[in-house]
């Protein structure tokens, strides 16, 4: 096992934040993002951004959204 692969990240929450916002706006892919701002393995990347979706209040235009698809029915 590499040494990058071994070791455990600590990691603030604005790396996770720049992290979401570049997985939304851009297409760049994990492994890039993790390299990038220093996060760990692509799939260590992808679990916190999984966790910071299921964490975060729906904002206002999800809602908007979601009411609007519930109304046609």
């Amino acid at each position: 096992m590499t040494r990058t692969a071994a070791c455990w990240y600590r990691l603030s929450e604005s790396q996770v934040k720049i992290a979401g916002r570049l997985r939304r706006e851009n297409t760049v892919t994990l492994a890039w993002m993790a390299a990038r701002l220093g996060m760990g393995m692509p799939t260590h990347v992808a679990h916190l951004l999984y966790r910071q979706d299921r964490t975060e209040p729906p904002s206002a235009n999800t809602l908007s959204l979601f009411k609007i698809a519930h109304e046609r029915r």
